[in-house]
């Protein structure tokens, strides 16, 4: 991956070009120090995805590396996570428009977790004076250490910079990254730190990014967001509250006593609070092959009654009292017997003692090159009845006729346990989409993104009729108060509801709502019989967002 800035300003010479450029090998092999001299001697166990900082004179005929991965390494004071691990993922480069020396930049700033800048800012950024270490020096702090009375910084994980002159001699400079937007303006003598940056620029800019939520009776509303932690949202005055810190994934809350919820950190880290996130108690079982955002999911029947897994499928019966070693093995979906590959949970759904598991093995992931596969797992029509908390009835069943793509979303008829709908994705990783060059499961794709089972999930049909052939993350079965069923699916342009629940005829679900990636959706439960029926979404950078269902005339007049 590389990203490019350019001199841009009035004055400057507009054939020099700057990149910043990911490193293959390290990505794929590891850091090595002193690169490539002890490439078979030396391999770290920490890594870095970083190759450099590129500099060309001549609008990118001849390039010049001012800096390796030795050297930015060498910029920060922490051995304990190396700068430039997510540069498959985020980074990128600009040029300040109002600084040169002979129409050459002198002041240029880049970002990967954290955000950097040349530490000479007066001399030309030709690459003939950047070529040792300490060139560059962090300005946005995160892995670096601090010092004291540098109170603000910026968020991890840089995606966007971007330089505004104000027009007076001075400059602005604007960085993106998993945090929002973090802004420092300085006069046209005065250099940009890390104590410039304030408190962020995100005021009225509503862009969290929650992947899961969960609804109790009263309204609360908690939820998980990528890279900035998971908490609640309080009902009556949608005041939100970041309870913990790290990233946020999936959520699951007490219907009757919204005090009592479970999110989950990366990796599997799953905790539970009983005092509305004043503290927490890490509950999570050891997982096989675990994924970075990891599935829980507690049964609408009864709080108690939990399954959480990665390769191992554990239940509990008693989730506000369980520890990470009292957790239940239920069943364990085992490796790919073609190809080895570990499988790994990727959605669940429970009702009673009846559940599902989609489940993916190879899961497409960067690291492996085995061939994606996907099943599903369940307790439902297997040798014995399916019981809470036990391994009755689980077994993996054959799945025929469902595309071969990431199982997203996953919904059983809570009137007839054999009768599930299944939401198809694309691949666990976009780096390496489905169908890509040398795709060993390019033949098995296929184009449905709604498919259902009548049989338990043994064999499956596409319903997914006039729906856009987009990822589609999540599927609800709504039934109406005369008991017609719809589904209701969330897309990555938005929400779509079905007319029946064979998919006969598809429809954008509402309006108001911004077109949007909807990950996940959720009905809230209901306190009284009188309530509407409130289904909740959880969209990819714009928030959590609620729409009621009108209601249903079943004795229109005459």
């Amino acid at each position: 991956r590389i990203e490019m800035g350019a001199a841009s300003g009035p004055d400057q010479d507009h054939n020099y070009l700057y990149a910043i450029v990911q490193d293959s090998v390290n990505f794929n092999e590891g850091y090595a120090l002193l690169d490539p001299i002890l490439d078979d001697l030396l391999t770290l166990p920490l890594t870095t995805a970083v190759h450099g900082i590129f500099v060309s004179a001549d609008f990118g005929e001849s390039w010049f590396r001012m800096a390796n991965d030795d050297e930015l390494i060498a910029t920060v004071g922490s051995l304990s996570f190396l700068p430039g691990v997510q540069t498959w993922y985020n980074e990128w480069i600009a040029v300040d428009p109002t600084r040169q020396l002979g129409g050459i930049p002198t002041r240029m700033t880049f970002g990967m977790e954290e955000v950097f800048q040349n530490t000479l800012t007066r001399v030309p950024l030709n690459g003939v004076l950047q070529a040792g270490l300490l060139d560059f020096t962090v300005i946005g702090r995160y892995f670096e250490l601090g010092l004291p009375g540098e109170s603000t910084t910026t968020h991890p994980d840089q995606h966007v910079g971007l330089y505004l002159p104000d027009g007076e001699g001075g400059v602005c400079l604007f960085a993106g990254g998993d945090g929002g937007v973090f802004k420092q303006c300085v006069a046209a003598n005065e250099e940009m730190d890390n104590t410039k940056w304030g408190a962020g620029a995100n005021q009225g800019f509503y862009a969290l990014l929650p992947y899961g939520l969960a609804v109790a009776k009263d309204g609360t509303v908690w939820q998980g967001h990528q890279d900035n932690g998971s908490g609640h949202i309080e009902p009556d005055t949608r005041e939100q509250f970041q309870d913990f810190g790290a990233d946020g994934f999936f959520a699951e809350v007490d219907p009757d006593n919204s005090d009592v919820s479970y999110t989950e950190s990366q990796n599997g880290g799953l905790r539970r609070t009983t005092d509305r996130g004043a503290s927490s108690t890490s509950i999570a079982p050891s997982y096989t092959r675990v994924n970075f955002a990891n599935w829980f999911v507690m049964d609408p029947l009864d709080a108690q009654h939990m399954l959480t897994g990665a390769q191992e499928i554990y239940a509990t019966l008693n989730a506000e009292t369980v520890t990470s070693g009292s957790w239940v093995e239920v069943f364990n979906l085992g490796s790919n017997p073609d190809t080895g590959a570990i499988r790994t949970t990727t959605t669940m759904h429970v009702h009673g003692p009846h559940a599902y598991v989609g489940y993916c093995g190879d899961c497409g992931v960067t690291v492996n090159d085995t061939g994606f596969a996907n099943g599903i797992a369940t307790n439902v029509g297997g040798a014995e009845a399916p019981e809470k908390g036990t391994s009755k009835g689980w077994h993996l069943a054959a799945a025929r006729g469902l595309d071969s793509r990431f199982i997203a979303g996953i919904e059983m008829d809570e009137s007839d346990p054999k009768t599930l709908y299944v939401t198809l994705a694309g691949y666990a990783s976009n780096i390496r989409p489905a169908g890509s060059y040398q795709d060993p499961n390019a033949a098995r794709i296929g184009s449905g993104v709604v498919f259902k089972s009548t049989d338990a999930g043994e064999s499956f049909t596409d319903i997914s009729g006039d729906l856009p052939r987009v990822q589609t993350n999540t599927v609800l079965l709504h039934r109406d108060a005369s008991g017609r069923g719809q589904l209701i699916v969330g897309t990555d342009i938005g929400p779509f509801i079905s007319s029946d629940t064979e998919g006969s005829r598809w429809a954008p679900l509402g309006k108001q709502l911004p077109n949007v990636p909807v990950v996940m959706l959720r009905m809230k439960p209901k306190a009284s019989a009188e309530e509407p029926d409130t289904l909740f979404a959880a969209t990819h950078g714009r928030g959590i967002w609620s729409y009621e269902l009108p209601k249903l005339i079943v004795d229109p007049p005459p």
